[in-house]
């Protein structure tokens, strides 16, 4: 609940003392969040994508399309984007069947390249080249500010729900991929079908990404979802760590607060630069990520309490008087009286 806390602290202080432009980067920091949570997500089943901006621009150009040809509700032009890239994740997810590794990483990165270069000039889908198109917001979160605290809530709200799923059963299966799919063969899993879903289940999340950035900005277009947007995504979720989903909000917030900081420090034409040192400053240092290091902590943290607590009750004393108490480790609590260990 600590990084929902922080994450809650952040926006109340958007909302009330800073402008509206820190508003525009808090709320593209929420789309870029889902963008970061589909890279973890394939990272849970071993993989590595570089088409993660084609699935976001497949959803945003979806929901747009349906949003002005149709001019359905917005929820329906939400949901239709999110199924359109899931269909699409499959398609895709299909060449995971076979190979894997570097092998693959080629594949989905000329998947990008062809949408990024080929589906996204198509007049009939995204308006063309130069046209592009335009996606509203819902009628209750017009303003930048309530679209803000849409987004985040969308955000949290999908995170929540993949974290849960990774968690359980299906989780496992994803983790013992990663591991061994002759392992999940001989207890009779059929890797095929969950490596499908991993695919399709990080396309629909990156797609929802999609939509809200398409949203935030009003007017979308080709040069919206390139190879660059993929490329930081995955540095994202590297530097964040794929230790959990919940990751992505460190990521998300990382990628997207990082030029603007360096706009008011330094340069920021060189976000890519520090973005980079980042990654292999990580990589050397933090090899699970910054949320890695924060659990760890914790975790350290949680188990010295636990050991203090243990030790006051084999001394007798009550949680009060832990504050200043050391006890050294040989002391056991025998028939009611703290004696110490041979």
């Amino acid at each position: 609940m600590a990084p929902l806390a922080l994450l809650l602290c952040g926006l109340v202080t958007v909302s009330v003392a800073l402008s509206g432009y820190w508003v525009y980067v808090m709320t593209s920091a929420a789309a870029s969040s889902l963008g970061v949570a589909s890279v973890i997500l394939l990272r849970r089943l071993g993989q590595v994508s570089l088409g993660q901006a084609a699935f976001m621009g497949v959803g945003a150009f979806g929901a747009a399309a349906s949003w002005e040809e149709l001019k359905v509700p917005y929820v329906v032009a939400l949901f239709g984007g999110i199924a359109l890239a899931g269909c699409i994740g499959v398609a895709c997810g299909l060449p995971a069947l076979r190979i894997r590794g570097l092998n693959l990483t080629v594949v989905t990165l000329a998947v990008g390249v062809f949408f990024s270069d080929r589906v996204f000039r198509w007049y009939w889908f995204s308006g063309g080249e130069q046209g592009g198109r335009s996606l509203g917001r819902p009628w209750l979160f017009e303003s930048d500010l309530r679209f803000m605290w849409f987004s985040w809530a969308v955000a949290v709200g999908v995170i929540i729900l993949i974290e849960n799923l990774a968690r359980g059963l299906r989780g496992r299966i994803f983790r013992t991929l990663q591991e061994s799919e002759v392992a999940c063969m001989a207890v009779g899993l059929n890797p095929r079908r969950y490596k499908i879903m991993g695919f399709a289940l990080s396309a629909m999340v990156a797609a929802t990404g999609g939509i809200l950035f398409g949203s935030l900005q009003g007017r979308i277009g080709q040069e919206n979802f390139g190879f660059l947007a993929s490329m930081t995504m995955l540095i994202g979720g590297v530097i964040a760590g794929s230790g959990s989903l919940f990751a992505s909000f460190v990521g998300g917030l990382l990628i997207t607060a990082s030029p603007e900081i360096l706009k008011i420090l330094w340069n920021p034409e060189y976000s890519q630069f520090v973005l980079g040192t980042f990654l292999l400053a990580s990589s050397r240092m933090l090899p699970e990520g910054i949320f890695g290091l924060w659990a760890s902590t914790a975790a350290a943290v949680a188990r010295r309490t636990g050991e203090l607590k243990t030790k006051g009750r084999a001394a007798g004393l009550s949680d009060p008087e832990l504050a200043g108490a050391a006890f050294p480790a040989s002391v056991v609590n025998v028939g009611g009286v703290a004696q110490e260990r041979d």
